[in-house]
Formats: C-alpha cells, structure tokens, sequence
C-alpha cells in the first residue's frame, strides 16, 4: 500500500510542478488534454469514464493557485475549492413522498473561488459536460429558471409540466446554482469552464445568460490554443479585481 501511495504521489507531484513551471503559460488545450487523457487511462481499469470530475478543478485550481501564489502567501487572497456557503433560496426536502421548501438555507459548494476579505471576488464553476441535466427540485421551483425558460418559446409551453427527472439546458441549471450565491456572497464575477465544447443549444442559451446577468461569462478548453490564464484575465481582469 506504502508502495502505490508513493506513486501516486510522484505522479500528481509532478503533475502539480509541470504546470508552475509553465508560469502561467499552460493552454486551454492543454488542460484539456491532461483532463482527457487520465480520464482516458483510469477508464481502461474502470470500464467507464464517469464521475473523474476530481481532476477537471484539481487542474484549475493548481492554475490559478500558482499564478497567485505570492498573494496567496501574503494571504490577499484566499483559493477555495468547494467550500460551502449559504445562498438566499431555502433547501428542499422530502416529505411524505412530496418535495417541500424549508427554512434551512440550501448549502451551496462551488468548485472554485476566490476570495479577499471573506467575500467571493471569483466563482468558478468547472464542467466536463455539456448538453441538458436532469431537473432538481431547487431549479424546478425556482424563478431563475423558469424567468430564462419563458423567454423561450419553445420552452414557454413546457415550463409548467415540468418534473423532478426531466432534463433542462444545463447551462441554466448552472446560473441558478451561481445566482443563488451571488447576492450574499459578495457581487461576484463568475465563470463557467467548460472543458468540451458547449452544444449550439448551450451556446444559445449562455447567450442569454450573459445578457441578463453581466457580472457571468464562459470559457471553453477544447481546441483552444491560448494561456488559460490570458484568457480567464480577458474575461474577468484577474489583477484588477484581487488588488482593487
């Protein structure tokens, strides 16, 4: 067992010093890459290649953690990875076979953020897929949704058949969960980093997305030749928004 850890240590080590020496350089595509082919490489012991989600923000997050690593020791800063915190909806729950609101403020846990003075500058939200997910009970009741949806017209006539288990566009589930942090957080930027192309539907519907909500924006990995980080900085001018 002592043997395997030592492995595994030596490969993420190494991983995790490939990408500081890069200094800020790495690609979109790269990223991409190394997020595929593990992926591609722990599948052929697993049979399958769900759920390596733990590598698409542990990349990201080793990113943007060495690019800030001064102001991170300095503590200007802080990076966090999926730390929980509170939105302004309440949590379901189920009761006798029913889903029903509670009091209890629905706990939230977003891959990455970045935060001065205990307040979110940044949100990340990291997603290997793309295309539509399966409807949870906070989004079906939800006004964020449904106000987006209804603006549709080929959505405006499903919205109120809709049920837990049915699919919606991913990319609204996604602002629902961000939007929910948005007020009691700290007016944060957020972005959402696809590593797959979004469909031509997401695409439409982040869009949307972006025109109701200026403070959101999306990046996509595949095939994109630039620095991560020059990219993430066009979107969110990372400098300015850290030292303001």
């Amino acid at each position: 067992m002592v043997e395997i850890l030592k492995y595994l240590d030596c490969f993420l080590s190494q991983l995790d010093s490939y990408i500081a020496q890069t200094n800020g350089k790495i690609t979109c595509q790269e990223i991409f890459e190394i997020q595929s082919k593990i992926t591609e490489r722990i599948s052929r012991y697993s049979m399958s290649k769900a759920n390596f989600t733990g590598f698409s923000e542990m990349l990201i997050y080793q990113s943007i953690s060495h690019y800030f690593i001064n102001e991170i020791k300095n503590g200007n800063i802080k990076i966090e990875a999926g730390k929980q915190y509170l939105g302004k909806r309440n949590l379901f729950k189920k009761v006798n076979g029913a889903y029903a609101e509670t009091k209890e403020p629905k706990a939230q846990h977003p891959d990455i953020t970045i935060e001065k003075d205990n307040k979110i500058l940044l949100l990340l939200s990291i997603k290997k897929q793309t295309g539509n997910i399966d409807i949870k009970p906070e989004d079906l009741y939800s006004k964020t949704v449904n106000e987006l949806l209804i603006r549709d017209k080929d959505w405006k006539e499903k919205i109120d058949k809709l049920n837990l288990g049915d699919k919606i566009p991913l990319p609204i589930q996604d602002i629902n969960r961000i939007e929910n942090l948005y007020e009691k957080c700290g007016y944060f930027k957020a972005i959402t980093i696809y590593y797959n192309k979004p469909t031509k539907d997401n695409i439409k519907w982040l869009i949307r997305i972006k025109e109701k909500y200026p403070w959101y924006d999306y990046i996509s990995l595949q095939d994109k030749e630039e620095p991560f980080i020059e990219l993430l900085n066009e979107k969110v001018d990372l400098n300015n928004m850290c030292f303001f």
